[in-house]
């Protein structure tokens, strides 16, 4: 049997829907600011993006846990690109991931991030085929919890 997910968008004012999911969750979309868009109301092509990146996140979190790698810190920033005719559809996405931990190994990080792309993340599977994807990692330095440059130096 096939998973399903559905959602109810109701029109609240102008051009702005309230979105309501299966789980009850909510969101406010808007149209372009050159269409009535309210200041802090999303627009759905912001949703890719973040979509995107938040279902990265999650799951490469997920595979460093099960590592039982200490993450202190954990932010991936995404960029993206889209054509500039109508219907002006992504083309690329790029994410960096900024990790910080104890004892971080590159190798270890990039195959999480492989891993995800490839066979855990549903957004990614679902964008692949019509945009390309990237990723790169930054290591940020952590010091152990409890520490920092005034006790380092004692």
């Amino acid at each position: 049997m096939a998973l399903a997910l559905a959602a109810r968008l109701r029109l609240q004012e102008d051009m702005t829907f309230l979105a309501e999911t299966s789980r009850g969750s909510l969101l406010q979309l808007a149209a372009a600011a050159e269409q009535g868009r309210e200041a802090g109301e999303l627009r759905p092509m912001e949703l890719l993006p973040v979509a995107l990146a938040a279902c990265m996140g999650i799951t490469v979190l997920s595979i460093l846990r099960k590592k039982r790698l200490r993450i202190t810190a954990y932010e991936v920033v995404v960029q993206s690109e889209r054509t500039e005719h109508h219907p002006r559809v992504f083309t690329a996405f790029h994410l960096e991931h900024r990790i910080a931990g104890i004892a971080l190994e590159q190798e270890v990080i990039e195959r999480a991030i492989e891993l995800s792309e490839s066979k855990y993340c549903p957004v990614s599977a679902m964008l692949r085929p019509a945009a390309l994807i990237t990723n790169s990692v930054t290591l940020l330095s952590a010091a152990e919890p409890g520490e920092n440059s005034a006790e380092a130096g004692s």
